[in-house]
């Protein structure tokens, strides 16, 4: 699984860096694969499920370059809402990342302010959206495990001990 995940995430790296046209040719797979084992990678190899944000971390930058140049959301939304709800403590670390990520975006793609501040906007309502959609899987999990799934009950119901304590209470009144 660790071998998986450290080639998923060299792919979604080479990815963002053919999209943004960064590199190409050789030093694509040569960045990939320093990305891929870079020391963070290593010292956390045993941690499989903070491997995931590392994989999802240049496809969320890939969202915040789409959103720069095309004004889209379709990237950036998917991807961060993912990472927020695989791993939270990993996604409030990228969270912070990304605040950091967005000021040097907008600093490298200024050219007016209304442009800056459409930016701006679209940032904040896809960060602000994607911060909506992980506490309600959150809540569509728990509503499916407590409304549509039937109820199973608990072995204390049927112990002699609360049965003993239904009767005495219903013999007190």
């Amino acid at each position: 699984m660790t071998v998986i995940k450290y080639g998923l995430a060299g792919l979604s790296f080479a990815y963002l860096l053919i999209q943004t046209k960064t590199q190409n040719g050789y030093r694509v797979p040569a960045f990939a694969t320093a990305y891929a084992l870079s020391g963070w990678m290593v010292a956390n190899q045993l941690n499989l499920m903070w491997l995931d944000a590392v994989i999802i971390l240049p496809l969320v930058i890939l969202g915040i370059e789409r959103l720069a140049e095309k004004n889209r959301l379709t990237t950036y939304i998917p991807w961060l809402t993912s990472i927020l709800v695989i791993n939270y403590y990993m996604a409030y670390m990228v969270c912070l990342f990304l605040i950091g990520y967005f000021l040097w975006t907008a600093c490298r793609h200024f050219t007016t302010w209304s442009n800056f501040w459409r930016f701006t906007r679209n940032f904040t309502i896809g960060s602000i959206t994607s911060a909506f959609y992980q506490p309600s899987s959150y809540f569509l999990r728990t509503f499916h495990c407590l409304v549509v799934r039937p109820s199973i009950p608990s072995p204390s119901s049927n112990s002699n001990l609360s049965t003993f304590h239904q009767k005495r209470l219903l013999n007190s009144f």
